[in-house]
């Protein structure tokens, strides 16, 4: 391959990476503050502390993301990890949803975290 496509190529590749973190981050940024932080909280925050609160969980965020891809040896591990952690309680989640009537928000915090921490220990299992 030509050095110049070559080039072109991983600054492509970068820059879709980029987006995707910067969506990543903005989405997680989200979830804590419009999420877990009324589920904890019952309340919105308020005006004065959106700004403070939104800097602290992206903080939150792309350390815990910085975390775990320090903790793989590759991009191509890392990725099949987090997809296979956090999918696997997301389809139970949709099956469970699906097809149980009385599957609530609660069952489905439980079923998150159960799936989530079995697919890390079977990941942690050589």
């Amino acid at each position: 391959m030509p050095p110049g496509l070559g080039l072109l190529l991983l600054v492509a590749g970068l820059s879709a990476t980029m987006s995707s973190a910067s969506s990543d981050a903005i989405a997680g940024v989200s979830t804590l503050i419009r999420d877990l932080y009324v589920l904890a909280t019952g309340r919105t925050p308020s005006a004065r502390n959106v700004v403070r609160f939104s800097r602290i969980a992206l903080v939150v965020t792309i350390g815990l993301a910085l975390l775990f891809a320090l903790a793989s040896d590759n991009v191509i591990t890392y990725i099949t990890r987090m997809i296979s952690t956090i999918l696997s309680g997301l389809f139970v989640s949709a099956i469970l949803g699906r097809f149980w009537p009385r599957y609530n928000w609660q069952g489905a915090i439980a079923t998150l975290i159960c799936a989530s921490a079995t697919s890390l220990i079977i990941i942690a299992n050589s």
